[in-house]
């Protein structure tokens, strides 16, 4: 339930489905952007690691194949 309080400065309880879905959708929206920005930022940093010269890619340790192999990776896939 939802406690708000009146204009009269009594508390009144608000009870009803938006009351009660209100934490549980906030917290769903929540997990879902924070979802969303995880798979964007993988799919950016998979075409970064793509874009990488050879030098680069020695120089933080993966070769040409593995680094290829990582950049061919759905967002979703770790």
């Amino acid at each position: 339930m939802l406690h708000t309080r009146r204009a009269d400065g009594r508390g009144d309880t608000q009870s009803g489905l938006a009351g009660r879905l209100w934490l549980p959708l906030t917290a769903l929206s929540t997990r879902i952007s924070t979802a969303a920005l995880t798979l964007i930022a993988r799919s950016r940093e998979r075409r970064a690691l793509a874009a990488l010269d050879e030098r680069l890619l020695q120089d933080i340790g993966i070769d040409r194949r593995a680094a290829a192999i990582e950049a061919r990776k759905a967002p979703w896939q770790r």
